[in-house]
């Protein structure tokens, strides 16, 4: 019976980014060697890699950060609020129901725009990060993904509409069908 050491290391706690970095020794954690430093890496995890970079530039510590992220979400959402509670009256105030749904289609009209100027951006944010040709690229798709969104819910508000009007159609059909209307009996108007 043979007797072998054993090597029992114990290691409480990690790093603050939950990867590990305790476990590994200093050389490895170089600059150099850190995967989190890889396009890739950043690519895939952009959320956490604008936040690092933000708290790094300013030297913010992690509740100044969470204190900005939850400011700008409110306020974010405030504004949202605020605009749809003011569009959503108007055409009470002025008594035209045509009026608000002009209204708000023309709003409509406007977040598709910003929906796919927010796609490019972040897509051109996302492939920033392989240089200009990335961030071209990255655009396009942005663009393309919302735009083929919108597409997509513009095709379908046509499909009910069409069913709709079919519906329409048919029950007038029936209707004048019921009513026994013709040239020849009963009144035209």
């Amino acid at each position: 019976m043979a007797l072998h050491n054993l090597k029992i290391t114990v290691i409480d706690g990690g790093s603050v980014r939950g990867t590990g970095d305790s476990i590994r020794p200093k050389a490895q954690r170089e600059k150099k060697d850190d995967p989190r430093d890889s396009k890739l890496y950043k690519a895939l995890h952009l959320n956490s890699a604008i936040k690092d970079k933000i708290q790094k530039e300013f030297q913010l510590s992690p509740m100044a950060m969470m204190g900005i992220m939850g400011g700008v979400g409110i306020a974010k959402q405030i504004g949202r609020q605020w605009m749809q509670f003011y569009l959503s009256d108007i055409g009470r105030r002025h008594g035209d129901s045509n009026y608000q749904a002009m209204i708000g289609r023309r709003m409509e009209v406007a977040g598709d725009v910003l929906s796919v100027g927010g796609g490019m951006l972040s897509g051109a944010a996302a492939g920033s990060i392989f240089g200009i040709k990335g961030a071209i690229i990255g655009a396009a798709i942005g663009g393309i993904s919302a735009g083929v969104s919108i597409g997509f819910r513009q095709m379908d508000r046509q499909r009910s509409y069409a069913h709709q009007m079919f519906q329409e159609n048919t029950s007038q059909a029936y209707g004048l069908a019921r009513a026994n209307f013709s040239a020849l009996t009963g009144r035209l108007r």
